[in-house]
């Protein structure tokens, strides 16, 4: 620090010093007016990037559980109008089914087939039949409309094929045949004897199963003016049945055995013989129609 020449400290440097840092406070100040506002914003401008990158995530998330949900929208649209086109095949089967059963349409108010129980029965028994097209049903004979005498079965029923045979038993016990041939009772000189057939099977309600012929060269046999009997006395009709406990069954005789099934005579609830409440013989129709 000069003195002057009064011996006074020369201030002057130490002036400048002290405006020079003035000026630099000042700009520092005016620097701080345009920076820190920038500052602040870009805080503001970082986070709205950030919510919309969040947001976005959000959207694009939201957006692929619309097309799942749409996707199975149109999933579960499609299998209803599948199980509506379904259900009107079905409903298109059973009316032209020709069974008068209460709850199918009555066709025939007169004979009534009163051996099959329930629809799914009728089903099934047609699928045994033939599993693509539609079979439908006319009664040739009924035991307790036409008695049990087997001259009135070959007068209705003899000339016609293929038939089915329904069997009901005093015991409740169900199960039946269906054969395709002619029963040729002028077969050897109107000795009688075998029929071959091939598509011949028996088939139980009870158990509901389907029991295919093993040896198609007994599948039928007839005789004199009796009703024929079912391979090897399989499921043997007595004539006469109502009073006399002549019919009996020995299957598995000439038909397969299932082999899920236990014991003997499975037909009769394991009786060998039996007495017949009613029998009732179809004659069935098959129509070549699509029903899906």
């Amino acid at each position: 620090m000069k003195k002057n020449e009064d011996g006074d400290t020369d201030n002057k440097d130490d002036n400048l010093i002290d405006n020079k840092s003035d000026e630099l406070i000042d700009d520092r100040e005016e620097q701080k007016k345009f920076v820190h506002p920038y500052r602040k914003y870009q805080i503001y401008i970082l986070f709205m990037i950030i919510l919309m990158i969040i947001f976005g995530l959000i959207l694009y998330d939201q957006n692929k559980k619309l097309k799942e949900y749409l996707n199975e929208k149109d999933i579960a649209l499609t299998t209803l109008t599948n199980v509506d086109i379904e259900t009107e095949g079905m409903r298109e089967f059973y009316d032209l089914v020709e069974v008068n059963y209460k709850f199918l349409n009555k066709l025939d108010e007169v004979r009534n087939i009163d051996i099959i129980k329930t629809p799914y029965e009728i089903y099934t028994l047609s699928s045994y039949i033939d599993p693509k097209n539609i079979v439908t049903y006319s009664i040739c004979y009924k035991s307790s409309d036409d008695g049990d005498d087997s001259q009135k079965f070959i007068e209705n029923c003899s000339n016609l094929t293929p038939l089915v045979f329904l069997i009901e038993t005093i015991d409740g016990y169900r199960f039946g045949a269906y054969i395709t041939q002619f029963l040729n009772y002028q077969l050897n000189g109107g000795k009688g004897g075998y029929i071959w057939d091939p598509k011949a099977f028996i088939f139980s309600f009870d158990t509901m199963k389907k029991y295919d012929i093993k040896k198609p060269e007994y599948a039928i046999y007839v005789e004199g003016k009796n009703f024929p009997v079912i391979g090897l006395n399989d499921i043997y009709i007595g004539n006469h049945f109502s009073s006399l406990s002549s019919s009996n069954s020995e299957y598995p005789a000439s038909y397969e055995r299932n082999l899920e099934d236990k014991g003997d005579y499975i037909l009769n609830g394991g009786n060998k013989k039996f007495t017949i409440k009613e029998l009732e013989v179809l004659s069935p129709s098959i129509w070549e129609y699509e029903l899906f």
